[in-house]
């Protein structure tokens, strides 16, 4: 804490409290499966009940994105044998410290109970720097 000196009471402590609005990004996951794999099946959703709103994203493939995104051609030079989708946050998310727990990578192939099976509980959060994650689904197939 800054010091400052007044004769009449000795030394004496200032606090100083600065704001910053959080940068606000959206987040882009980029899932790499094999060519037999129908990434019509995967999707990605905040499953934190007490989350509102809920963080939602939609899903494009390499096809409709190529002249567009350059990840997409950087992956797929790295990843000749695979595919490639994105799942984009619909909203901007504000950064944060903490992660946010919670966001699944679904298969639309159901359980027992009919629901979507999940893949990956808790995404990793993609950084505050670029919003971006690569999730390299090829070791799960």
């Amino acid at each position: 804490m800054p010091k400052s000196f007044d004769s009449n009471q000795g030394s004496k402590y200032s606090d100083y409290q600065i704001t910053f609005q959080a940068k606000q990004q959206h987040w882009r996951y980029y899932l790499v499966t094999d060519q037999l794999t129908n990434g019509d099946e995967f999707l990605i959703e905040d499953k934190d009940p007490t989350r509102e709103p809920k963080i939602q994203f939609t899903r494009s493939t390499s096809a409709n994105a190529k002249n567009s995104d350059p990840i997409f051609s950087d992956l797929k030079q790295q990843f000749t044998q695979s595919q490639q989708y994105c799942f984009k946050s619909d909203s901007e998310i504000a950064c944060q410290e903490a992660g946010r727990q919670n966001i699944q990578l679904l298969k639309n192939k159901k359980n027992e109970l009919g629901d979507p099976s999940v893949w990956i509980y808790h995404l990793p959060n993609p950084p505050n720097h670029n919003g971006i994650q690569v999730i390299n689904a090829l070791k799960y197939l």
